[in-house]
């Protein structure tokens, strides 16, 4: 039996396909809906949609694409969140492993923290040009900075996966 928050997850995901549809996408995740996070399950009933409805699945996220925006927002810590919403996924994505490439650097240089706190400092850092290495100490990022075949600057088409390791961003 499956808890109501994760119906409501395979329900959400599965309302611009018609019944028939609908029930393929669902019985392609119900037998694990159960194991998995909410998250999980989230990725693999929208995966679940993709394979069953490809065409109705594009149409959702063209229709989301007006809708892209950036926003900010102050924590109750005091601290402040920035967030970019329906963004092309595969621009998310090698920008999620830019951020990462760039975490790894920050902890190979010996800065402190967690790789969620690297990430963070690493996102920043990418955003506003800046290199918070501690040997790097006041040494600003340009954009012409680059790491073969990778600029700070490049656009949608460069991908982070086919940057090399090496110690410039």
């Amino acid at each position: 039996m499956l808890r109501q928050s994760k119906v409501e997850i395979i329900a959400r995901a599965t309302t611009l396909l018609d019944p028939e549809e609908a029930r393929a996408a669902e019985a392609m995740v119900l037998d694990r809906a159960g194991r998995l996070t909410p998250g999980g399950l989230r990725s693999a009933i929208k995966r679940a949609v993709i394979e069953v409805a490809p065409e109705k699945a594009q149409k959702r996220r063209e229709k989301g694409e007006p809708d892209a925006r950036v926003q900010r927002w102050m924590e109750d810590s005091g601290n402040a969140a920035l967030m970019g919403r329906e963004l092309p996924p595969a621009d998310v994505l090698a920008a999620d492993q830019r951020i990462t490439w760039w975490a790894k650097q920050l902890k190979k240089a010996a800065l402190p923290g967690s790789m969620d706190q690297l990430r963070a400092r690493a996102f920043l850092d990418i955003m506003l040009g800046k290199d918070s290495r501690p040997a790097a100490t006041g040494r600003a990022l340009s954009p012409r900075t680059t790491r073969r075949g990778c600029s700070i600057s490049s656009g949608p088409t460069t991908s982070a996966s086919r940057c090399q390791d090496d110690q410039t961003l």
